[in-house]
């Protein structure tokens, strides 16, 4: 599948984004690859995403179904910040990946790996990120009320001022993670393992009972 300026007209694209990406892509941009093998399906997703320009575009793509709601690539290392990816379902590796600002609101990344990532300041609003790893992510102030973390892994990840309200974090691991001023309010926390984690602040938070998480020195 090409896109065009002439497809863009189709689906309702504003005039000074078509003429713009005619200018930038003349012969139209082949998204073909993303029903391809893994390997062309990441390339194709990286050379989009990697784009400033289209990077803009891509929610709107994929609310219009130019671009499929499914984002199945390992992007280790990209470069993203402030992406649109509300409500896709991605299935893959995003590793060191730069995702500063990044929207992932009700987005389903189950088994998705953001170890060392930058993800501070996103947002992951009723996002499903059961057994996701951030392990030694950067999540300093993301957005992450009623998620769903279901045995994920948060190993080291640094969750200062990020607000994990009504999230469920039942059988996750956050040995030694920065929790310090995170909102935790009516969050689940059976099972939790806090161990080695700061919770300084938290500890004093309204409305968040340890009472069935794990705590205690790290291992």
């Amino acid at each position: 599948m090409m896109i065009t300026h002439d497809l863009l007209k189709r689906f309702g694209a504003c005039s000074p984004t078509r003429d713009k990406f005619a200018v930038l892509y003349p012969d139209g941009f082949d998204i073909a690859p993303l029903w391809g093998t893994p390997e062309e399906a990441s390339t194709c997703w990286r050379n989009i995403l990697e784009d400033s320009f289209l990077r803009q575009q891509v929610g709107w793509a994929i609310l219009h179904g130019i671009l499929p709601a499914r984002l199945r690539a390992d992007l280790p290392g990209i470069v993203m910040p402030r992406v649109e990816l509300s409500g896709v379902v991605f299935r893959g590796c995003l590793t060191g990946a730069d995702m500063r600002w990044a929207n992932m609101r009700r987005a389903n990344a189950i088994w998705a790996r953001f170890e060392n990532a930058n993800l501070s300041e996103a947002t992951f609003v009723s996002a499903d990120l059961r057994k996701a790893r951030f392990d030694n992510a950067n999540l300093r102030g993301a957005n992450m009320s009623y998620v769903d973390l279901y045995d994920a892994v948060l190993k080291g990840a640094d969750l200062r001022y990020a607000n994990l309200r009504g999230a469920r974090l039942d059988h996750a691991n956050m040995k030694g993670a920065n929790l310090h001023d995170t909102i935790l309010k009516n969050a689940s926390l059976f099972a939790t393992d806090f161990r080695g984690a700061t919770l300084d602040e938290t500890l004093s938070s309204y409305g968040v009972s340890f009472a069935r998480a794990r705590l205690g020195e790290g291992e």
